[in-house]
């Protein structure tokens, strides 16, 4: 079974938008992506080392679902592998839930592989292919 990595989220009220007092579309893709870090740190593979790599995963598909308002408060983001390959692509499920449990975003994102410097697709780094195979089979990463 694939593992999902969930992470408390505290969401401000600076962060709401003024009118409408709930969190706007591009600030909730803002946490998805405060999410998707927090997640390549606990595989042990921070976006920090894999920018000194010159490797950046690239948004290149979203879906989203935005399925409840989300207001200020607590909520529980999670991440889920759902494929990857060593030639640079990654799929990744996220969801925001507010309590108790109530799913309020769902969305699914395809990430490439890049070089900064070449600006061409790349495979990914084998530690992190190895880590996000790790998740999809359900394995604890080690450390």
């Amino acid at each position: 079974m694939k593992n999902r990595f969930e992470v408390p989220l505290v969401i401000g009220e600076d962060q709401l938008d003024s009118e409408y007092l709930h969190l706007h579309h591009a600030e909730i893709y803002r946490v998805l992506e405060r999410v998707r870090l927090q997640y390549l740190e606990g595989l042990g593979v921070p976006q920090e080392e894999l920018l000194r790599e010159d490797c950046f995963l690239v948004l290149a598909a979203a879906e989203t679902e935005f399925l409840r308002e989300v207001k200020a408060g607590e909520l529980v983001g999670s991440v889920q592998v759902t494929s990857c390959s060593e030639t640079g692509e990654v799929v990744l499920e996220q969801e925001l839930f507010k309590a108790p449990r109530r799913l309020a975003v769902r969305a699914t994102f395809r990430l490439v592989a890049m070089s900064g410097a070449r600006r061409r697709r790349v495979s990914l780094p084998k530690r992190l292919f190895l880590a996000f195979s790790r998740d999809l089979e359900g394995e604890k990463s080690p450390g």
